[in-house]
Formats: C-alpha cells, sequence, structure tokens
C-alpha cells in the first residue's frame, strides 16, 4: 500500500523490524510516530538505518486524550519525548510540588484543555491524581508517576516511572541502556525489569527473544558491554514476547512468568545485587 504515516509502540516496531521485508517497506514512510513506552537509542538507529524519513517520540498517558509533547528523533542524539504541543503543559516537580531545576530530576505532571475530568466510579483516585495547578489559577493537572528532567535546549526527558527506579550497588540504571546491550548480544527483543526482593534490596532481571539463546552465552557477551551490576541477574528466555490489546509489551504477564520456575536463575558467581 505504500503509506506515507505510520505509528508504532516501541515494542511493536522493534518486533517488526526483524522483518527484512518490513526493514524494506518503512523506506517509504515520510513520518513516522512511535508513542506508549520508552524508546531505547538503539530503536532509533536501527530503524533510521532503514528509513531516511522523520522519526517522532509523542508523549502523553490516556488521562491527557491522549498526547502532550511531541519531539523528532535522531540516530546519535539524546532520545527525548521533545517540547509540550499547542494549548499542553508539562511540569517537572519535586515531592512538594514546586519545580525542580532544568537538568533536575523530578515528576512529571501534565496540563491541558485534553485532560479527562477523572476517573469513572473512582473518587478516590481522581482526588489523588488529578490535582489543582499551582500556575494556572482554576485549573487542573495530572500527577503523571512518570520521572524525567528539563533539559537545558528546552525538550523534556522522560526517564521512566517513579516507582520503577533502581539502583544497584548504589548506582542507577539505566534500562534502556541493559536493553540495548541485549540486542547488541544477540537479542531479537529484549526487555530489562526492575524486581524488589523480599529483604527490600532491588535485583534486575530480563525477557529477551528468540528461544534458542543460551543465557550462558548472552551473560558473557553482556560482561563485555556493562558493569557487573546493570547485568541481569535473572534471564528469562521466551519464544515471543506477550503483547497487550494496545500493541505493548504486557509488563504484568512478563512480571508473572518471572516469577515461575522456567525463569533460569542468576549463577552463583554473579554478584548479588544491593539497593
Amino acid at each position: 500500500h505504500r503509506p506515507r504515516i505510520a505509528q508504532f509502540t516501541p515494542s511493536r516496531l522493534q518486533m517488526c523490524l526483524r522483518s527484512t521485508a518490513f526493514a524494506r517497506a518503512v523506506e517509504g514512510l515520510s513520518f513516522t510516530i512511535v508513542a506508549g513506552e520508552m524508546v531505547s537509542p538503539g530503536l532509533v538507529t536501527q530503524f533510521k538505518d532503514c528509513c531516511p524519513g522523520r522519526l517522532v517520540n509523542m508523549y502523553g498517558p490516556t488521562e491527557t486524550a491522549v498526547y502532550v509533547t511531541a519531539g523528532e528523533l535522531r540516530a546519535g542524539e539524546p532520545v527525548t519525548i521533545g517540547t509540550p504541543l499547542n494549548n499542553c503543559r508539562i511540569y517537572v516537580l519535586d515531592r512538594d510540588r514546586k519545580p525542580v531545576l532544568p537538568t533536575a530530576l523530578g515528576e512529571l505532571y501534565l496540563a491541558g484543555p485534553g485532560l479527562a475530568d477523572g476517573y469513572v466510579g473512582r473518587p478516590d483516585l481522581t482526588e489523588e491524581l488529578f490535582l489543582d495547578d499551582p500556575f494556572f489559577q482554576g485549573k487542573r493537572m495530572y500527577r503523571s508517576g512518570d520521572v524525567g528532567r528539563l533539559r537545558l535546549d528546552g525538550r523534556v526527558e522522560c526517564l521512566g516511572r517513579t516507582d520503577a527506579q533502581v539502583k544497584i550497588k548504589g548506582n542507577r540504571v539505566e534500562l534502556g541502556e541493559v536493553t540495548d546491550a541485549l540486542r547488541e548480544a544477540g537479542a531479537d527483543e529484549a526487555v530489562a525489569i526492575p524486581r524488589k526482593n523480599p529483604d527490600g534490596s532491588a535485583s534486575l532481571c530480563a525477557a529477551v527473544t528468540p528461544q534458542t539463546l543460551d543465557p550462558a552465552a548472552l551473560r558473557q557477551s553482556l560482561a563485555l558491554r556493562l558493569p557487573s551490576y546493570m547485568i541481569p541477574g535473572r534471564l528469562l528466555v521466551l519464544a515471543r514476547m506477550p503483547y497487550n490489546a494496545s500493541g505493548k509489551l504486557d509488563m504484568p504477564a512478563l512480571k508473572a512468568l518471572l516469577e515461575q520456575d522456567r525463569a533460569e536463575p542468576a549463577p552463583a558467581s554473579a554478584p548479588a545485587p544491593e539497593a
């Protein structure tokens, strides 16, 4: 059909790029949108190797109906969610809902005319997440639960969920770096998953395809690319990744699979992760 415009979730685009026919077909796209999940630098490079057209990252949860920001992605440049769309606002705030300095981490709050009224039948959740906008009297903002920062060039980086921040051996782990390293080591698809242990410590797991991968060989390859604290302690090798109806990776399903005995345990010699 030779489409000129297309939209994907990053994980679905990553999966499709495994097809040589798809990689040839996307060459004709002039404008491609990725949205719904975090984008890894490796995916940007892989896509731009196939397609000279524009690749645009759009950000916004359903509660903001839907996109709030957009930014063009280029190989070799930092991955950002860009700048606010017309009539939209995004704030990077601390725990007291005060603005943080540029480049400092904070939570992303979203505002604008697309903001929903709240959750049907959940007044408690509506009260918790839909708040008065302190910068626009009479307006409201939405607490996204995403961590981000404002760059000096005015673009915003989204760095993950507030409930999924991982520090291992005192080092903050960038999950996208781990995912990219897994793909460079031979995985077709990969996702790094943070996990809290019963003793309160944090550990790192990963799920990869295809099922023919050897976990031991994959770890050896990762050791050449990553420091020891960034190597997943558990690797789940799958025939295919689970996706939900929206085309996003089904993270609850992946986490449930990791809890099963089929998850390949870390070798005894692997360094123990610390909180």
